[in-house]
């Protein structure tokens, strides 16, 4: 290894060293935090209590009609998605209509036209 890397190693070993030396106890840390814990307890428990009487203020009763007003039934009958205007394509009247083409079954006479046929 390189004089560098060994220097640079002991550095920053040194660094760690220092921030270990700086650093807290875990149980001192833990201490705090529940001291925290207890002091702001009550004061949430204030403070929920306060949006709950807030939240739970009586309003005057609003008035309610006696009758409610029903939509014509036949209003569903005649709506239009805003979209149809998109199924609107060319060509759609071949889709909606039988096609057409002409006899397909051949006319066959019966035994008495041609009989009559025949005869005359």
């Amino acid at each position: 290894m390189n004089d560098r890397d060994d220097a640079l190693r002991e550095l920053f070993h040194a660094l760690h060293a220092e921030d270990e030396a700086r650093a807290p106890s875990y149980q001192r840390v833990m201490s705090r935090r529940s001291t925290a814990r207890r002091r702001i307890g009550p004061l949430v428990w204030v403070a929920m209590l306060l949006l709950l009487v807030v939240w739970w203020k009586p309003y005057p009763p609003t008035e309610h009609p006696t009758e409610a007003v029903a939509p014509p039934s036949e209003s569903l009958s005649n709506w239009h998605a805003p979209t149809d205007f998109l199924l609107r394509t060319p060509g759609r009247e071949l889709l909606e209509e039988l096609p057409s083409f002409g006899s397909s079954t051949p006319v066959i006479p019966s035994i008495d036209q041609s009989a009559k046929g025949v005869s005359s």
